[in-house]
């Protein structure tokens, strides 16, 4: 006998600050920083502080980028549908403006990036997580339990949420096998849980995400080193970890 609930209709992944991308012209990302703005055919990275460095206009007809982040040293941009991604560092030791990029196989979409202090995480199709330099090396790999919902990085923390996954038990009852596939959530609801990384230290934290009923996750992110917020349905939360709200 097969016990089996009703699927739940699982949220895409989001970059935080970003617009909706059915607009014709949006946000990428919005920070402290400044913005990456997607036109029909170009994007514009501008600084809030026009005298730390002049904006920037990145021609956008082939390579189709639709993801981005910006730190105090680097651009990330790329692209879900070419599997294109472009790192921009434009406050290199050489005083030029450096740029590498890389591509993803054909069955490994990327659906995130993250901009820390000195790395780069990538999120893919295939619930990887990919950490590289910010000279392009690739330094570690971390495979998720369910697709990934966002992610955001302070300095050399990386905070990643992503959907719990299903699985299934079998018990043995009078001689026959009974298999029965349990949700990690509850009937009609998301189940998330989250990854906080110390990529410094080598350290990190896991566990489940509190969701209110039937809400969706809309933005995540650090306001300090020590406080992480999440916005679900336009309400604001705390997340505790361990006695302390980090």
């Amino acid at each position: 006998m097969i016990v089996e609930t009703k699927p739940v209709e699982l949220q895409e992944p989001f970059q935080s600050t970003s617009t909706s991308k059915y607009l014709e012209s949006r946000f990428l990302l919005w920070n402290n920083i400044g913005a990456i703005t997607c036109y029909s055919e170009q994007i514009q990275i501008s600084f809030h502080d026009v005298s730390y460095y002049h904006s920037i206009t990145i021609d956008n007809k082939t390579d189709k980028y639709s993801i981005g982040d910006l730190s105090l040293s680097a651009i990330v941009l790329a692209s879900s549908q070419t599997g294109k991604l472009l790192c921009i560092l434009y406050q290199s030791w050489d005083s030029n403006m450096r740029e590498w990029t890389i591509n993803t196989e054909n069955n490994d979409k990327i659906e995130l990036v993250s901009l820390g202090e000195d790395f780069i995480a990538i999120g893919t199709s295939q619930r990887l997580i990919r950490l590289m330099s910010l000279s392009g090396i690739q330094q570690r790999i971390i495979r998720l339990q369910g697709p990934i919902v966002s992610m955001s990085s302070y300095q050399n923390q990386l905070w990643i949420i992503h959907h719990s996954t299903q699985g299934f038990y079998i018990l043995l009852e009078k001689f026959l096998l009974i298999f029965c596939l349990i949700d990690s959530g509850l009937p009609k609801e998301q189940a998330m849980s989250y990854v906080l990384l110390d990529i410094e230290n080598d350290h990190y934290l896991t566990g489940p995400l509190p969701l209110t009923p039937k809400t969706k996750l809309i933005w995540m992110g650090f306001v300090s080193f020590l406080f992480i917020l999440i916005l679900i349905n336009l309400y604001l939360d705390f997340l505790i970890v361990e006695n302390v709200i980090i």
